[in-house]
């Protein structure tokens, strides 16, 4: 059978991608191998197919079919004549089960073969050999690796030391490890170094369409609900999200709780025609360019005031908008410096003088003794004020105020309305303002 009709087969399943994964893993004449019309694979599986590296590593998240891929990807290097594929398990059970995928393709395709308690031997090809994870049984093999659940093997460091000689007699050998994360591991180690298809549950989701159903009621969901469903999240973002720290997100303000802050002051854009009101703290956000700065104004009791969005003004009209919108005639002012915020730091220090803070999100600063990042104090320290809160009207930017979530050591902020939650920001660096008063920031 030629390649050419190879390709044509593989079209159902592997779409535009068929000649380039057929004419780097398949010989020229190859056993026959009908239409592969049962499956369609997705991308991130094709992407595994496609890799051309010696060396690849897989990390997709589970009931993805990292392993259905795999096992495929297996059968093709096997059409090869004396071609042999070593594919190892974290058990001798997952070697096998990935065998008994390889078998039902095999089936499918009407390719002929005889198979064996742990091997595969294809008519007028090479053969598929089974095996378990352990250092004894990666010795004595030549050929192309496929390792599944490689994060999970007793001694993964030791195994693949073990298991790179077998790709070693021929550049044409290649080795695909594939796992979900296990933690800070010798799995992520490789990860890093070498090239690698990454595809968590959300990619999958957002991108490929991939479904998610709910565990207790079958419905579908997002895999942010699916996270909230979850028992373990901790777990969960291991399997499913391929976080190799495994750390809990936790929202710095949350819905609930932004949902019980009193309602105060007003939220206006540059074209308001509002007097100006007086405030005792400001917290300026500067965007970047062609981006939002928010000004959140407020009572030394953090009531709310005023929130205001100045929307792409050059920075000498930021300035002269926040003197229009707001009396500072006593007030503490913390702004944003990073970028062109020391811009409008230099004009408005001028009018302002030392009342005047420039601030930096991860400015390292003392909180009962312990180092950590402003916006990190903040976050940990807030729920102290959690009484005396309000917020203006926000509309539809109260997305800005909720979406932030703390991640191990770090706040992330997630883009929203072109946006890097501008209005979480000013917000927060108004509560810095606040706190060194008290002293809880030093």
């Amino acid at each position: 059978m030629h390649r050419e009709e190879l390709i044509e087969n593989l079209s159902w399943a592997l779409g535009d991608d068929a000649r380039h994964i057929v004419q780097y893993h398949c010989p020229i004449e190859v056993p026959h191998f009908g239409e592969c019309g049962f499956v369609e694979f997705r991308g991130y599986q094709k992407e595994i197919m496609l890799m051309q590296e010696r060396i690849g590593v897989v990390c997709i998240g589970r009931q993805l079919g990292k392993s259905f891929a795999l096992a495929f990807l297996a059968l093709l290097r096997a059409l090869r004549k004396d071609r042999q594929v070593t594919i190892f398990g974290a058990t001798e059970y997952h070697s096998r089960k990935l065998l008994e995928y390889i078998e039902r393709f095999a089936d499918e395709v009407g390719l002929s073969y005889k198979k064996t308690k742990n091997v595969i031997k294809i008519e007028e090809g090479g053969q598929i050999v089974a095996r378990g994870g352990s250092v004894r049984s990666a010795r004595g093999d030549t050929g192309d690796v496929v390792v599944d659940e490689f994060a999970f093997l007793t001694s993964p460091a030791e195994f693949f030391e073990a298991v790179k000689p077998i790709i070693s007699a021929s550049p044409s050998y290649i080795m695909r490890l594939s796992s979900t994360p296990n933690g800070h591991n010798y799995f992520e180690t490789l990860f890093d170094r070498y090239p690698h298809v990454l595809c968590p549950r959300s990619r999958a989701y957002h991108y490929f369409g991939v479904q998610i159903y709910s565990e207790k009621t079958g419905e579908l969901l997002t895999p942010e609900e699916a996270e909230a469903e979850s028992v373990d999240r901790v777990k969960y973002r291991q399997n499913f999200e391929c976080d190799f720290d495994s750390q809990v997100s936790e929202c710095v303000f949350s819905a609930d709780e932004v949902d019980k802050m009193a309602q105060t002051g007003d939220f206006i854009t540059s074209t308001s025609t509002l007097a100006p009101v007086s405030v005792d703290f400001l917290g300026v956000d500067v965007g970047r360019l062609g981006h939002s700065t928010v000004c959140w104004g407020c009572t030394s009791g953090l009531k709310a005031v005023r929130c205001l969005v100045l929307e792409k003004l050059p920075i000498d009209e930021q300035a002269n908008k926040i003197l229009r919108f707001f009396k500072l005639d006593s007030a503490k002012v913390a702004i944003d410096t990073n970028g062109l915020g020391i811009g409008l730091y230099d004009i408005l220090r001028r009018a302002l003088g030392k009342r005047i803070l420039g601030v930096n999100a991860a400015k390292r600063v003392q909180v009962s003794g312990q180092a950590q990042s402003l916006g990190m104090a903040v976050a940990s320290s807030w729920r102290k004020y959690r009484d005396l809160l309000s917020i203006p009207p926000l509309g539809d930017s109260l997305r800005q105020l909720t979406a932030p979530y703390i991640l191990g050591n770090k706040i992330v902020t997630p883009t929203i309305d072109s946006s890097h939650s501008d209005v979480f920001w000013s917000f927060v660096f108004c509560l810095y303002l606040r706190m060194l008063r008290d002293k809880v920031i030093r």
